[in-house]
């Protein structure tokens, strides 16, 4: 009677935590009709990149669910691990870790009216590939190594000491395909990665998301997030059951 307890206790997770998977592929594909579980996996990983990362896992997940839907149940048990897979999947698909939560820091930053020489060598004593530039009335540009190194080339030529020239007088060198984001700070690590990929196949480079109250670049820097924080993202939306 335990072991059929058991059982009972196990379907019953694995398929409610099935049913969780199933309504939100069909919420972010924004699908109001019937269309199989294939077709939602398919469809929902062009949106969402754990959902294209995890393609091979639903897919077993549904054959499984397929047994235990049209065969006997005694035949078909979900394992401990399979269901902890399943509950992990479908909690971190509904409730991805936001990107506050990772990294919300002190966010340095220079006036436009600084010296470049001032924000190199900020950017070089932290290894900054990138640095805001915000003035009174908030977020005014984002400076980047490789617009420095074009603004340089310009001037080469030129006479007098170049690090002490503002930063605006740099800016307008940034690069046409080089842009950034800015995102309030309920965004999720899928927004983010979500953008990086988009921003990537759209032929351009995306150089920060930078965090605000509300995603607007009027309010206060509450954290930065660069290419280079990709893989603890990917990390973070890892299950620990593979």
């Amino acid at each position: 009677m335990a072991q059929a307890s058991q059982v009972t206790d196990a379907t019953r997770r694995f398929e409610a935590a099935f049913r969780r998977i199933e309504g939100y592929l069909s919420t972010i594909v924004g699908n109001t009709t019937y269309v199989t579980f294939s077709r939602l996996i398919e469809d929902a990983g062009d949106r969402n990149p754990i959902v294209r990362r995890s393609r091979r896992m639903l897919r077993k997940f549904a054959d499984l669910r397929n047994l235990l839907a049209h065969e006997n149940r005694d035949l078909a048990i979900p394992s401990v691990t399979a269901v902890q897979q399943i509950e992990g999947l479908a909690e971190l698909l509904q409730n991805p870790p936001q990107l506050i939560s990772l990294f919300s820091m002190e966010v340095i930053t220079c006036d436009p009216t600084d010296s470049v020489g001032k924000a190199a060598r900020i950017m070089q004593d932290h290894e900054f590939s990138q640095i805001p530039i915000v003035d009174d009335r908030g977020l005014v540009d984002l400076l980047t190594t490789e617009t420095i190194v074009r603004w340089l080339a310009t001037r080469l030529e030129s006479d007098g000491i170049l690090e002490c020239e503002p930063i605006e007088t740099v800016l307008p060198y940034r690069e046409s395909d080089s842009i950034y984001r800015v995102l309030p700070r309920t965004a999720t690590v899928f927004d983010a990665l979500r953008l990086f990929d988009k921003t990537l196949h759209s032929g351009k480079t995306l150089d920060a998301i930078l965090l605000t109250h509300s995603g607007d670049n009027k309010e206060r820097l509450l954290g930065i997030v660069t290419p280079f924080d990709i893989p603890r993202m990917l990390h973070e939306t890892r299950l620990n059951a593979n």
